[in-house]
C-alpha cells in the first residue's frame, strides 16, 4: 500500500484536511507533536477534534489498547499513515481483546468531553495542567460545575489509595489521559484496596 503522510512542509490546512479525513475512520495513524524529539508521536485512532485540541485512541507498541488522551492541534506537524509500523499496529490491535469504549459527544470542548467521558466511566484521569509535562492531578472525576470551568478530582495516588480532592478550573487543564496503561494499572489497585477494606 501506498505510504501516506502529511507534513507541515505544505500547509497547516494541509495538516487539517488529513486529520479530518481519519476522524473516525477507523484507520490507525501516527501524529508527531514534539520537533524537539521527532522520533517520538502517538499512535491509534483520531477520535475528534475542537479548534484546540484533539482526542485520540491510544495503542500501544505492540498493539495494546492504552487509554484515550488529548493533543493540540497547533503542535501536530506530521501525520503518518499506511506506513508498514502503522499497518503492523492495526493488525496486532486486531488480536486485542480489550477495545476502546466509544466516547459520545456530549459537548463541543474535547477536554471538557473526555473528562466527562470518564466520569460516566468510573476511569482514571491524569491531568497536565499549564503545560507543565507532568502528571499534575490524577484520580476520578467527581464533579463538573459553573458551566462546565469548575472541576473537581477525587484525588489517588500511584498505590491506589485516595489522597481527598482537588478543585481546578477546566482552562487550565493542557493535556489529559484517561485509562492509559498507567491510569489502568491504578485503577486495578484502587479496587483491590477497595474490595479488600476492613472498614
Amino acid at each position: 500500500m501506498q505510504e501516506e503522510q502529511c507534513t507541515e512542509k505544505t500547509s497547516k490546512s494541509n495538516i487539517m484536511d488529513c486529520l479530518e479525513r481519519f476522524r473516525n475512520s477507523g484507520k490507525v495513524v501516527s501524529l508527531y507533536s514534539d520537533p524537539d524529539n521527532t522520533n517520538k508521536f502517538s499512535c491509534g485512532y483520531i477520535l475528534d477534534f475542537d479548534d484546540t485540541y484533539l482526542l485520540m485512541a491510544h495503542i500501544g507498541p505492540v498493539g495494546e489498547y492504552d487509554g484515550y488522551g488529548t493533543m493540540v492541534l497547533d503542535d501536530i506537524y506530521l501525520v503518518g499513515s499506511d506506513r508498514k509500523y502503522e499497518n503492523k499496529i492495526e493488525i496486532l490491535h486486531s488480536f486485542e481483546t480489550k477495545k476502546h469504549i466509544p466516547v459520545k459527544r456530549m459537548v463541543e470542548n474535547v477536554i471538557l468531553n473526555l473528562l466527562l467521558f470518564a466520569q460516566n466511566e468510573s476511569l482514571i484521569v491524569v491531568l497536565d495542567l499549564f503545560s507543565s509535562g507532568l502528571d499534575d492531578v490524577q484520580g476520578f472525576v467527581s464533579s463538573i460545575e459553573d458551566d462546565n470551568d469548575t472541576v473537581t478530582i477525587r484525588t489517588v495516588d500511584e498505590y491506589g489509595e485516595e489522597n481527598g480532592s482537588e478543585l481546578l478550573s477546566a482552562a487550565n487543564i493542557a493535556h489529559i489521559f484517561v485509562d492509559t496503561r498507567k491510569e489502568s494499572a491504578i485503577k486495578k489497585l484502587h479496587d483491590y484496596n477497595l474490595s479488600n477494606s476492613t472498614t
